[in-house]
């Protein structure tokens, strides 16, 4: 038997390589590269025209892999522009049933409120460690027309769709809203009419279904709320959230700082509401945490007292330990947050450095990812002495003091 034929042999008795999945595509623990084919005229409009959800055409390549006729579009709401616009991907636009790795859909992030374009990936690896629903995310250079130009940093965000909710749940057929911000609401009742939760709550499945199906059951979850039984909320709003995941969001939410989220300096703001097909209580999914890390010091129940769902947590003795005790889960997940940060600044600095359409210098760049790093090495200490002021029955004794 000849040399060749042996190795021939060999190679033909190889395992096949692993297929690559969607987790591959958001791996963070390397720069993805992202080439979006698209006409040069449709980019200069979808640049110009930021503000509108006009798709178009393109193809979407990724290592060897290549999507044909998929739909990109501007997206975001502060950070829309048309300098480096943020975009979302719909792989079925055009081709009815296309996937890419199983994805129906993808988020490429600008960053645009970032300038260490690193919080909304820490964020989001927090999340998953306190065991909460949350997309998965990785860094990406991103290449846009047939010269391949390179237009700066990204983010590869997982979009929370039909396929989100089978990774997260094991079932796709749940109910699932986006909540769109339209003015400062914080969970008061609007009436019997459904139109002012249809305002506020797009639908991301079931579209065709009637609006009492669809806002019914957040009007009885609102008019919950606003019935709270201080003594008891779990009473009158469990069966219609699940509180144990909202307090968890909460915390963890407050632990970053979070200053645009569920507790919102102007009312209610990024996340999604699910809940599934057969009933039973909402949950609570927090998105878009560019605006974390912002306020070393923040009291870890700041804007409790603005949000009628958040008193009524607060007012409760119960919840208000478990509250205490999710923000002490945080300071635990959050042990090596540091060690993230540093990766992943490490991961992107060249290609940050060398983006050509970032709203910020490079020195903006160094200091906010310094003070991003300082965050995740003195947050812990904070929280947990805001923590042992306080002190609740059992989130006292886990801190290591007598609770009241």
């Amino acid at each position: 038997m000849t040399r060749l034929l042996a190795l021939l042999l060999v190679i033909a008795a190889a395992p096949p390589a692993a297929a690559l999945t969607s987790d591959d595509l958001f791996d963070d623990g390397e720069l993805q590269e992202i080439w979006v084919h698209i006409n040069a005229r449709d980019w200069t409009e979808l640049r110009a025209n930021f503000m509108e959800n006009t798709f178009y055409p393109c193809d979407i390549e990724w290592r060897d892999f290549k999507v044909r006729n998929a739909g990109c579009r501007s997206r975001g709401t502060g950070t829309r522009n048309g300098i480096k616009p943020g975009i979302r991907i719909d792989f079925n636009h055009y081709v009815a049933g296309q996937t890419f790795l199983g994805l129906e859909g993808a988020v490429l992030d600008n960053l645009w409120q970032d300038p260490s374009m690193i919080r909304e990936r820490l964020a989001m690896r927090l999340f998953d460690r306190l065991g909460l629903s949350a997309p998965r995310e990785a860094h990406a250079r991103l290449y846009v027309g047939s010269a391949r130009t390179y237009v700066g940093v990204y983010a590869i965000v997982e979009e929370i769709d039909e396929v989100f909710l089978q990774r997260q749940f094991g079932h796709d057929d749940g109910y699932l809203y986006e909540y769109r911000w339209k003015d400062e609401y914080r969970f008061e009742d609007l009436g019997s009419d459904l139109e002012p939760y249809a305002e506020r709550f797009e639908p991301r499945t079931h579209l065709r279904e009637s609006m009492f199906s669809l806002y019914a059951p957040i009007r009885d979850l609102v008019r919950a709320i606003n019935d709270a039984r201080e003594d008891d909320p779990d009473f009158t709003v469990g069966p219609h959230l699940d509180l144990h995941a909202l307090v968890t969001l909460l915390a963890a939410e407050n632990y970053l700082a979070e200053w645009d989220g569920v507790l919102g300096y102007a009312g209610l703001d990024n996340f999604y509401l699910h809940r599934a097909a057969a009933g039973g209580p909402f949950q609570v999914l927090g998105w878009d945490k560019d605006s974390t890390f912002a306020w070393l010091h923040m009291p870890p129940w700041h804007n409790f007292d603005t949000n009628l769902l958040s008193r009524a947590v607060w007012a409760d003795r119960g919840l208000r330990a478990m509250y205490l005790d999710a923000l002490l889960d945080a300071v635990a997940a959050a042990g090596d947050l540091d060690k993230d940060a540093l990766r992943a600044y490490d991961q992107i600095r060249p290609a940050a450095l060398e983006d050509p359409l970032v709203p910020y210098s490079a020195e903006q760049f160094e200091e906010a990812v310094a003070d991003v790093v300082r965050f995740t090495r003195e947050r812990g200490a904070i929280v947990r002495a805001f923590v042992q002021q306080l002190g609740t029955s059992v989130a006292g004794r886990r801190a290591g003091i007598a609770g009241p």
